[in-house]
């Protein structure tokens, strides 16, 4: 970074300082009383909307009364006037059209466009100026050098309409201040490539060409793996594309897609050496090795993902932080890192109006929806939101739990999906569980393995834990893997120990089981660059044949 670029940077971080971080910081002081001004300010915009009309908005003037007048959501609820508010042009849900929809995948087959209006690129750009400040403070030089920023594309596709729909990892990376933005490694274009392998193969050469990357950002942990996978897989024609300046077309992607990506590779049979030393060098593939002054890597920690985290961590070497990236959806942005360090993650309380229900109380009568100054350390709980581009009283079908305290404002952490939850007995197996149960399970038998799932069939009343661990012994596992369950769950104890649940099945795979399902997965409609699988489910409901990559004997 030159002086004049480090300069610029500064200024404009004293600036969100002084502005944006400030404005937060006083929000996180009096969470209560900012949250309930918010929610006031988000109904008085949408009075006229045919959604406020038929509530009453114009009257509300209290929570207590919004929690009366406008019922608990899901996005089919919601879907006939975001629908209606595309076609016709008409204020159902906010008083102007949308700019583009973030698109995910629905329950009902169709995908979900969630409606992103100006002023919601304005927020995501003021939440991204806070967290670059963020890192800037927790990781002195975090963008000194370039940026590996590796998401799904801004703008993916029209509608009939003519209106734009893309991903949230997009638009929150060209959100992203444009100091930092002009930093970026990969064209744009590299991005839009659909064929799978080709993209990683394209994404890894201009990253290797690029020795002085210092940070590097994505949503999902397997990205990372994915990145590693195909660097160590086509280490020699990727020297040799660094070397010439030549990309080559491993994957018939033809001229077309790949002359416009050409005139951004250059030739640099420097760097190509460095490169062939390093790969000498290490036993194992070193992303620290490869990019010396790589500092950090902003990436989810929690969840399913969370698994992949400790490989994550050696792939790094050397003394490369792993940033939390936050509860992130297509939905809304739940949380910003304010503190890199301890990777505290407080709930947007300056963009959305949260609630939240403990997860003991999800579903019965009398649960209490409580607001963010009431929630409890250690607890779990279920997340609704409004927020400003007109979701109310939301379900994500989402677990947090807090971890911890911003002065006033608790900080969360992504669990798991509330769909991660199968009772074959009565236990209520949680996946938040089994995911805890596998932690105890590598730490107690020093094992090392990347990928996990566990199926429950309900027919024969037993789960089925499928692991890539070639060198496992099943027996050893399953029973430390059971031990672990019966201390983390006393409902499936007792159910083991009356016989009502079988034994768990410990299938071992293949390698290359967890590409395959994600490629299953994608094929299937999940978006490549957010997906997240779910560790828990029921058989019934995974359609993906693990037998026929369990190894023999």
């Amino acid at each position: 970074m030159d002086k004049l670029s480090r300069l610029l940077l500064w200024f404009k971080m004293r600036w969100v300082a002084m502005t944006a971080w400030r404005d937060l910081v006083e929000r996180a002081r009096e969470p209560r009383k900012h949250q309930l001004r918010l929610l006031m300010s988000i109904l008085k915009r949408s009075q006229h909307t045919t959604f406020g009309t038929e509530r009453q908005f114009q009257s509300v003037d209290s929570y207590e009364a919004f929690a009366e007048r406008v019922e608990v959501q899901d996005y089919e609820s919601l879907r006939p006037y975001i629908e209606r508010q595309e076609r016709d042009k008409t204020p159902e849900l906010n008083p102007e059209s949308p700019l583009l929809y973030a698109q995910t995948s629905g329950t009902t087959g169709s995908p979900k466009l969630v409606p992103i209006l100006e002023h919601t690129v304005d927020n995501y750009k003021r939440s991204q100026g806070i967290v670059t400040y963020a890192n800037t403070q927790a990781c002195p030089g975090i963008y000194a050098g370039k940026i590996l920023a590796i998401t799904s594309p801004h703008v993916e596709g029209k509608l009939e309409t003519g209106t734009a729909f893309g991903s949230m990892s997009g638009l929150l990376s060209k959100s992203m201040p444009r100091l930092t933005r002009q930093k970026y490694v990969l064209p744009s274009a590299v991005l839009d490539i659909e064929n799978y392998q080709a993209k990683y193969y394209l994404i890894s050469a201009f990253a290797l060409a690029a020795r002085d990357i210092s940070f590097i950002g994505t949503a999902n942990p397997s990205t990372v793996m994915k990145l590693a996978e195909t660097i160590k897989r086509h280490q020699k024609e990727l020297v040799e594309d660094v070397r010439s300046g030549r990309l080559s077309d491993l994957f018939g992607l033809g001229a077309v897609q790949l002359q416009p990506l050409q005139a951004s590779f250059q030739a640099n049979p420097g760097r190509a050496g460095e490169l062939e030393a390093a790969f000498a060098e290490s036993e194992g593939l070193s992303f620290h090795a490869l990019w010396p002054e790589l500092k950090a890597l902003s990436v989810w920690t929690g969840g399913s993902v969370g698994a992949l985290i400790p490989e994550v961590e050696r792939l790094l070497g050397g003394a490369v932080s792993v940033i939390e990236l936050g509860y992130l959806s297509s939905e809304f942005r739940g949380s910003i890192n304010v503190d890199p360090l301890k990777n505290l993650c407080i709930p947007t309380i300056h963009e959305c109006f949260f609630e939240f229900v403990p997860v003991a109380e999800h579903g019965e009568a009398d649960q209490r929806f409580l607001l963010v100054d009431e929630l409890e350390l250690g607890e779990q709980y279920h997340v609704y939101v409004t927020t400003q581009e007109g979701l109310y009283r939301y379900f994500m079908n989402d677990i947090v739990e807090v971890n911890g305290t911003f002065l006033a404002t608790p900080s969360i952490q992504f669990v798991q999906k509330g769909k991660g939850v199968v009772n074959l007995t009565g236990e209520k197996l949680y996946e938040g569980q089994v995911i805890d149960a596998i932690a105890r399970v590598r730490a107690a038998l020093g094992l090392s393995f990347d990928f996990f799932i566990m199926l429950g069939d309900e027919q024969t009343l037993q789960y089925k834990l499928y692991i890539d661990c070639e060198a496992c012994d099943k027996a050893e596992l399953c029973a430390s893997f059971e031990g672990a369950l019966r201390e983390l769950n006393v409902e499936f104890a007792t159910k083991r120990d009356s016989g009502r649940l079988k034994e768990t099945a410990v299938s071992l795979l293949g390698a290359g089981t967890y590409e395959a399902y994600k490629e299953h997965c994608i094929a299937n409609g999940q978006r490549e660059g957010q997906f997240k699988y779910m560790v828990l489910q029921s058989e019934s409901d995974c359609d993906f044949d693990f037998a026929a990559h369990e190894l023999e004997g």
